[in-house]
């Protein structure tokens, strides 16, 4: 008998398998953003970090110096082997960016299976959920790598604690060490360690145990604190002041926490629907989150390990929350929208998903088929606003493309040196002293055309019908044309690469067409794969462009 559309087993089982379905291309989606979409050269924060390697100095004199507040010592170590070890292709720092959501994933999994919940369907929550590609911002920049090192040891150390066989001297210790890795891999893992504390008494351990693993997060926390000090900003502002009007801090912390499913449900609802509905859920979560915590203190019961581990996330994204807007208030409520925060906020929503599987777990079938309707439904809007994601991220990658094609001619001209970092001396300090270890995009195979003859290079086509649709060209601030175009062949397709070329026939520059170059600029039936360069007064009069195709050459004029 079924008294329900959910009642009946196989039911749920196809729900199960829409759920993972859809957990799936949320994950596959994010994986292929990263290989895809990620930064191709080293961008504002990260030419800092690397910089210091290239010019001589020693892991040891850096991975404990502080980076705006943080303690990045992971992040530096990942820096140094791209160095060192990996010709400065960013291959370590963004590799740790899915390895980081795989072990959140599997921990999660873990937790899962130990308290009788699907493990598939937490785990596929959690990786979805941190993989989404409204997250691009940190998961196609490299340097964001500790956004996601920084929950998998905090979430590493939960979930050793919560062993069946009881947190021995051992696990106590190898419990302090993960807790340890969180603090020095960013701030929020700072902050993870207060949120361990706080969960820590509801696991119901021996007072000695308890006792000596607070004593050890405290250690910790005064350790890393003292470290931070030693180079840390001194102009950075008081925050005692802000607790005389707790209003502003309360607001930034909301939209800290509401920033992705306001972003979610922008899908569905006007702007300001969006911004009602969102803090109203963030603030029934954070009600829910704390009832779950003092049943947990009072009811004498362990909470599952399922359940401990998103109190864990939920607590680390609401202390993010409250850090964050203590420090950086001055930038007003609307700065905790910042793409940055995203990852820690994401680890709240992921939190009440993992609750509310928990939860489906000892429920009946009708209401575990509704809460994995819910979290299908939120799946579903996530999958909804992808393509405008995956345009966003596009455009990032293919401006830095872009200017990569500027490094590999050292340009003249500031603007592509601009959008790698503010500071040109420093980036073109930094990419010299690349292009000296052949590292970075100086070990890509078309370093070697620039100052080569192109007819050798590339010989003239046959036959040449490549069209060119233009913006109108605009003059930078030293003088130089900022060109932008879109060129195909009879065919509709795009040239593998545009060079400039100079009176003397040699490469002078280059760039490589790309889907994301201005497309909000495309003319009206130009092609899909734009690119841009910036050639010197000299080089338009003398010089001349060419379309690379199939190792063979096509002129193109200049507009």
């Amino acid at each position: 008998m079924t008294a329900g559309p959910f009642r009946a087993a196989p039911a749920l089982r196809a729900l199960d398998g829409i759920f993972l379905l859809s957990c799936g291309l949320l994950f596959a989606s994010g994986l292929a953003g990263i290989a895809l979409l990620h930064q191709p050269v080293i961008t504002r924060d990260l030419v800092g970090i690397e910089s210091s390697f290239l010019r001589g100095d020693s892991l040891g004199m850096q991975i404990l110096r502080t980076h705006v507040d943080h303690i990045l010592a992971f992040q530096r170590l990942l820096a140094w082997l791209d160095v060192h070890w990996l010709g400065a292709q960013q291959w370590a720092a963004l590799a740790a960016i899915p390895l980081a959501c795989l072990a959140i994933a599997a921990l999660v999994a873990r937790g899962a299976r130990r308290s009788g919940a699907g493990p598939w369907l937490a785990a596929g929550a959690a990786a979805a959920g941190l993989l989404w590609m409204g997250n691009g911002f940190n998961l196609t920049w490299a340097m964001q790598a500790h956004f996601f090192m920084a929950p998998a040891f905090a979430l590493a150390a939960v979930t050793v604690l919560t062993a069946p066989a009881g947190p021995g001297a051992g696990r106590l210790a190898l419990c302090l060490l993960l807790a340890l890795g969180a603090a020095l891999a960013s701030g929020s893992g700072l902050v993870g360690c207060v949120a361990l504390a706080l969960v820590a008494p509801a696991l119901r351990l021996p007072a000695r145990r308890l006792g000596a693993l607070l004593a050890g997060l405290a250690a910790i926390l005064a350790g890393v604190l003292w470290l931070r000090g030693l180079t840390h900003r001194a102009d950075l502002n008081p925050v005692w002041p802000w607790l005389q009007d707790p209003w502003p801090v309360l607001l930034y912390m909301q939209n800290y926490l509401r920033a992705p499913a306001e972003m979610a449900l922008r899908v569905l609802l006007p702007n300001y629907q969006s911004v009602l509905w969102s803090g109203i859920v963030a603030d029934l979560g954070l009600l829910w989150i704390a009832v779950v915590w003092v049943i947990a203190l009072r009811s004498g019961r362990r909470p599952s390990p399922l359940a401990t581990q998103a109190l864990l996330l939920c607590l680390l994204a609401f202390g993010s929350a409250l850090v964050t807007a203590l420090v950086r208030l001055d930038g007003g409520p609307q700065q905790a929208y910042s793409q940055r925060y995203l990852t820690t906020s994401l680890l709240y929503w992921i939190g009440l998903a993992l609750l509310a599987l928990d939860a489906a777990s000892r429920a009946r079938r009708l209401a575990r088929g509704a809460i994995l309707l819910a979290l299908l439904l939120v799946n579903l809007l996530l999958l909804a606003d992808l393509p405008r994601h995956w345009r966003i991220w596009s455009g990032h990658h293919a401006e830095l493309l872009q200017s990569a094609g500027a490094v590999l001619a050292d340009s003249a001209d500031d603007e592509p040196w601009l959008r790698i970092h503010p500071n040109l001396t420093l980036a073109r300090d930094t990419f010299g002293r690349l292009r000296a270890l052949q590292g970075g995009p100086f070990a890509w195979p078309e370093a070697a055309w620039i100052g080569q003859p192109a007819g050798a290079l590339f010989p003239p086509g046959e036959s040449c019908d490549v069209t060119t649709r233009w913006l109108a060209p605009r003059v930078t601030a030293q003088g130089n044309w900022a060109l932008a175009g879109w060129s195909s062949d009879g065919a509709g397709d795009a040239p593998d690469v545009v060079l400039l070329v100079d009176a003397q026939g040699l490469i002078a520059g280059l760039t490589w067409p790309d889907p994301g170059v201005r497309s909000a600029e495309r003319p009206p039936g130009a092609p899909a794969q734009g690119w841009e360069l910036w050639p010197t007064a000299a080089q338009r009069r003398a010089g001349h462009l060419l379309a690379v195709a199939g190792g063979t050459s096509c002129p193109l004029p200049w507009p």
